[in-house]
């Protein structure tokens, strides 16, 4: 076995040594080419060592110029922290201040925001205002002409009196004591149309003064109106508060003034203890008198109705609807469905009513009125 090693190790020693000698051959045969890539080597190696021993000159060079340049910046460095500490101690002075003025911004945000809001309620209750302002001046304009209308047919009444007792004083009357007693009722009748002119010229003046007085309100509502706009951002609480009892003083005044009118009309020149603007009864139709009985009937069970159902708290202006047959007041409660339905019901037979009577009425005869009063409604009706 180790004559096996022996042998072994031999052949490969041999097979080693022929590798070596091929490989010191195939080295003496490259020293040459070694050589020159050597010496080629070392050629660039110095052409880089001057390189780079000019890279360092230059990059010296770079190097404090570069260093002066951070010097400078340092020192830049320290002025602009010295400006950021002193703007820090600025920021915080300015942040305090701006908190004052957000906190001042805020409250003034919030009292823009209150008087935008008393403006707009302002503004509604001065349209509010003018509105009953404006259908208070028509009512009493439909007073006015629906008074003037009964003043001329009393008027006319005295007038066809006097004109039939000159016919029969024309015709040749044969007995004096005939003519003496027909002179004596002309000369009464005169005086009564007289006395019946004179009274009515207060009433009539009364009404104009009151037409007008609404008409200034309502110019003097439009005034406030558009000054209290001008002013909000002002005294906008003083200004409104003056303006809202400017209002509720005017409104009162034309209340006032209304209800006066209305008294004073209501009183009237009296005949035979009874008021003569009132007491007119028409020769109507079949149809209208149907009407009428509705209306009665309505009116009646409107009585009955109301005074659970009533809460006169919260009203507004009242509505004056004047027919030569009809004047009522209606008075807008809070009240149930079924009183309101009675009260639209009688409005729509009144409407009928006058639409009959601009056709049928003829005034030839005179009766006494039934006045019917309620809390819901103040009406007169002829039968």
């Amino acid at each position: 076995m180790e004559a096996e090693l022996t042998s072994g190790n031999l052949e490969k020693y041999t097979l080693f040594s022929e590798r070596l000698g091929a490989l010191v051959a195939q080295l003496h045969s490259t020293r040459g080419e070694h050589a020159v890539e050597t010496s080629r080597m070392a050629g660039e190696l110095k052409g880089a060592e001057y390189c780079v021993a000019e890279l360092l000159q230059s990059d010296s060079s770079t190097i404090s110029s570069v260093e002066g340049q951070l010097a400078t910046k340092k020192a830049f460095l320290v002025e602009l922290q010295a400006a950021l500490g002193a703007t820090r101690v600025r920021g915080c002075k300015e942040k305090t201040l701006n908190k004052e003025l957000l906190e001042k911004a805020s409250v003034l945000d919030m009292e823009a925001s209150e008087a935008k809001k008393e403006l707009v309620e302002n503004t509604a209750s001065v349209e509010k205002s003018e509105k009953e302002v404006k259908d208070l001046r028509g009512s009493m304009e439909a007073d006015h002409k629906a008074m003037e209308l009964i003043y001329r047919v009393e008027a006319d009444d005295p007038k066809r009196d006097i004109k039939s007792l000159k016919d029969k004083l024309g015709a040749g009357e044969s007995i004096a004591r005939e003519k003496s007693d027909l002179e004596a009722e002309m000369k009464q009748l005169k005086v009564q149309v007289s006395s019946f002119e004179e009274l009515t010229k207060p009433q009539e003046s009364a009404i104009k003064i009151a037409i007008k007085g609404s008409k200034g309100l309502a110019a003097t509502l439009k005034e406030q109106s558009g000054s209290t706009q001008a002013l909000v951002e002002g005294e906008v609480a003083l200004t409104n508060s003056q303006n809202e009892s400017a209002v509720k003083m005017r409104v009162i005044e034309a209340e006032l003034s209304f209800e006066f009118v209305i008294r004073t009309a209501a009183k009237g020149a009296r005949r035979d203890g009874r008021p003569i603007i009132w007491d007119h009864e028409w020769h109507i139709s079949k149809e209208s008198k149907g009407i009428m009985s509705e209306i009665h009937r309505l009116c009646d069970e409107l009585w009955e109705n109301p005074l659970q159902e009533v809460w006169p708290d919260e009203f507004a202006r009242p509505i004056w609807l004047q027919t030569p047959m009809l004047v009522k007041r209606l008075f807008r409660w809070n009240i149930s469905k079924e009183p309101k339905a009675i009260l639209s019901e009688i409005h729509r037979l009144c409407d009928e009513l006058r639409e009959n009577q601009l056709r049928e009425v003829e005034p030839t005869e005179f009766a006494i009125p039934i006045w019917l009063q309620t809390p819901m409604l103040v009406k007169r009706l002829f039968r």
